[in-house]
């Protein structure tokens, strides 16, 4: 993966993105995109040359969407066969979250205000395009579900919604709550509950 800009914020954007993802990158000139031999570009809409770059290109404006979103372009950049985008919710006083799109986690927190869990569903969902977007909600706590369900009602864009056996999401291992990590992990497994072995 390239970075190639000559400017200071977009640069700074970048290479925190990546650093924070854990990703080794290579630093270029705009001029000299075309000769990168990397597959994956991160740059600015005024600094791509003229001539046809064959590489995917990621913009500062994606970036500045958030990593979620950064990552779903990426994804979408490079090919996926299936754009499906699921998010499971476990359910709580702290709601463990986890998006998946095209079959790879992108995200994966923990929210303790559901308006702002919502606001942030919007905002995914207003960015990324996907043909299938499905909410999966655990149903340990049901009442903490029902109330995540009627906070949904603000979400435009269609979707599917779906309670979710969470029985066997939570992992079973000494010290892994720390931080709600249990809760996080917990969404992940909902996330993927159909592909669990019941």
């Amino acid at each position: 993966m390239g970075v190639a800009t000559a400017q200071g914020r977009p640069y700074y954007l970048f290479t925190s993105w990546l650093r924070v993802l854990n990703v080794k990158f290579d630093v270029l000139k705009p001029n000299r995109m075309s000769h990168y031999t990397g597959d994956v570009i991160l740059t600015t809409r005024g600094e791509v040359p003229s001539d046809n770059v064959d590489k995917i290109l990621l913009y500062d404006d994606d970036v500045e969407h958030g990593s979620t979103i950064a990552l779903a372009l990426l994804l979408q950049r490079i090919g996926i066969p299936d754009d499906s985008m699921i998010i499971g919710l476990d359910p709580g006083r702290r709601i463990g979250f986890s998006v998946f799109y095209g079959g790879v986690e992108i995200e994966r927190q923990l929210f303790t205000s559901m308006a702002d869990m919502v606001l942030h569903i919007r905002h995914i969902f207003g960015h990324v395009r996907s043909g299938r977007r499905v909410i999966r909600i655990g149903d340990g706590d049901m009442s903490a579900a029902w109330r995540i369900y009627r906070t949904l009602d603000g979400i435009s864009v269609p979707y599917k919604l779906e309670f979710i056996n969470e029985s066997g999401t939570s992992p079973r291992k000494r010290h892994c709550n720390s931080r709600g990590k249990r809760d996080m992990l917990a969404a992940k497994a909902i996330a993927q509950r159909d592909q669990l072995v019941s």
